[in-house]
């Protein structure tokens, strides 16, 4: 299904940053359990680049660069199937 209505978009964004701030939220609940420690360490351990048990400034940098990088990814896709969208809805007003 399509949608084509901005208002639908701007709901969609809303429900989307609801839930990244529950999963936040979650998340800092969850680091004092098992599971969280587990996470905690296994983050730890991709950021710590030369396996030293320390993060220093550029390994910290390189952590933040990639979540970045992730996080505007998944932001140009979103836009993109944004996009897409209104151009099918476009496509379906001209057919």
């Amino acid at each position: 299904m399509w949608l084509c209505s901005g208002l639908v978009i701007q709901k969609l964004r809303g429900k989307v940053i609801a839930e990244h701030s529950k999963v936040i939220a979650n998340f800092v609940d969850t680091s004092e359990s098992p599971f969280g420690r587990i996470a905690l360490k296994r983050l730890f351990e991709a950021a710590d680049a030369d396996g030293n048990g320390t993060l220093d400034k550029e390994e910290v940098r390189a952590a933040l660069n990639a979540l970045v990088r992730n996080f505007i990814s998944i932001l140009e896709e979103t836009n993109a199937l944004v996009h897409l969208d209104y151009s099918m809805c476009a496509l379906r007003l001209l057919l």
